[in-house]
């Protein structure tokens, strides 16, 4: 898969579990190493970088993990997890740090400060956990941050305010975000662009409204399909099938064994990405022009 981000732009990642999205979110920290191909921030290669210039890529990559209760150290208090995270990399000294950690729980609304830092992780919510975690990811003000699944954990009634803490953060800091979500709702409120993947690949990529509006993949509109408004008559699309093992791709379109519009071709040739006319890139046979 291939994909660009620019500064400010929030792109989601959109589909079923196992299909390959927080692997991809990892990669691009460099948390997981890609088997092929490279990853590149402000037109530099760092797929392989290691050592001191990978500890200085991780200043400007960050990530927020699905987890919140599984984000820090249970022997710490929060406010010695945060001032961790800049000592590691070296920044100011400790009235520096204090004052910057002040400054961010004010703007995520973690107020007062002090109720909060020392506290210990098991004394937080689910949604006070998910702010702190993305206040500590953005101490470093990184150009790109990734939001692994941030609200799945999350009762309903908190999920705006985590979703609102990304958009702020991106408007406030001209940042680019990796969304990952198997939520199509969390993909409309906060993404200007979506990709829909599947077992490994991008089956439909563009503006998110677009895609929202007028899905063309056959696997776009059946994630489509099932969040409707509660008001709609239109019966969810079904697709039945087992998904195929990643390690036994067969040859053909990966989704053609649950594929409702399935055809002789699909089973023989892979669909690749291709622009359709209206910003939006589909990998179909039913959109190249040579459907059969």
């Amino acid at each position: 898969m291939s994909l660009h981000l620019q500064r400010g732009e929030i792109l989601a990642l959109v589909g079923e579990s196992g299909c390959g999205k927080s692997t991809l979110g990892r990669m691009l920290v460099r948390l997981q190493d890609p088997s092929s191909g490279q990853i590149m921030l402000n037109g530099e290669d760092v797929t392989a970088i290691q050592g001191q210039k990978l500890k200085e890529y991780r200043r400007h990559a960050q990530i927020v993990f699905q987890n919140p209760f599984e984000a820090f150290d249970p022997r710490r208090t929060v406010g010695d997890s945060l001032d961790q995270a800049l000592r590691i990399h070296q920044f100011g000294n400790a009235a520096e740090r204090a004052d910057r950690i002040s400054l961010a729980m004010e703007q995520a609304g973690l107020t007062p400060v002090d109720d909060f830092l020392h506290r210990y992780p098991h004394e937080l919510s689910g949604g006070q956990s998910q702010r702190i975690a993305t206040v500590r990811a953005m101490l470093l003000a990184p150009a790109l941050l990734v939001a692994d699944e941030p609200v799945s954990m999350l009762d309903v009634s908190v999920r705006a305010d985590i979703l609102n803490q990304l958009l702020d953060l991106r408007d406030g800091n001209n940042m680019a975000i990796v969304c990952i979500t198997h939520d199509i709702s969390v993909a409309r409120y906060v993404a200007d662009t979506i990709a829909v993947m599947y077992l490994g690949m991008f089956v439909e990529t563009g503006p998110a409204e677009t895609i929202i509006s007028a899905p063309k993949h056959p696997y776009s509109q059946a994630l489509l399909s099932h969040t409707l408004d509660i008001d709609s008559v239109t019966e969810p699309m079904q697709i039945g099938g087992e998904v195929p093992q990643p390690i036994d791709i067969q040859p053909g379109c990966r989704f053609a064994n649950r594929c409702p519009f399935v055809f002789d071709r699909c089973r023989s040739e892979t669909p690749l990405l291709l622009p359709t006319g209206d910003a939006t890139s589909v990998a179909c046979h039913l959109y190249d022009g040579r459907m059969s």
